[in-house]
């Protein structure tokens, strides 16, 4: 039987590992898997505001300010005022688009990789168990 602590930690380093593959293929594009995410969201989603790109993504305020303004700083992204002056609403530019599906094979060829040899069966599997880990995670 399999301890907590030997699961957890598995999860942890297959995370880590999985980030590190993802920024080592992007670096010649100058761009991190961080920042892929962002992307990739506003690419399917369409302009969101700051505050909702934060929720959907699970990620705290100010790294997502920060990686914002590195992908603004890029002249990925730009940051324009909501429907109030607090909000920020976030949407991607040109250049974005432009080079997006050179970034959607870097992804498609980092998938491929990550999950060759693994029956569908088990990805239904492994997808259901991350999806309760997620919900105990979410408990108050």
């Amino acid at each position: 039987m399999v301890d907590a602590d030997t699961v957890i930690h598995q999860l942890y380093q297959t995370t880590r590992a999985i980030s590190k593959d993802l920024n080592q293929r992007f670096e010649p594009e100058g761009l991190f898997s961080s920042e892929w995410s962002i992307i990739s969201v506003l690419r399917k989603r369409g302009p969101m505001t700051q505050a909702s790109l934060a929720g959907y993504l699970n990620i705290e305020p100010p790294a997502i300010s920060k990686t914002l303004l590195r992908l603004e700083e890029k002249g990925l992204i730009k940051r324009e005022t909501g429907s109030s002056r607090r909000e920020k609403l976030v949407s991607l530019t040109a250049l974005s688009a432009e080079k997006y599906r050179q970034w959607e094979n870097i992804i498609a060829a980092h998938h491929a990789d990550l999950l060759r040899e693994i029956g569908t069966d088990d990805l239904e599997h492994f997808v259901s168990v991350l999806a309760a880990l997620f919900k105990n995670t979410c408990r108050p």
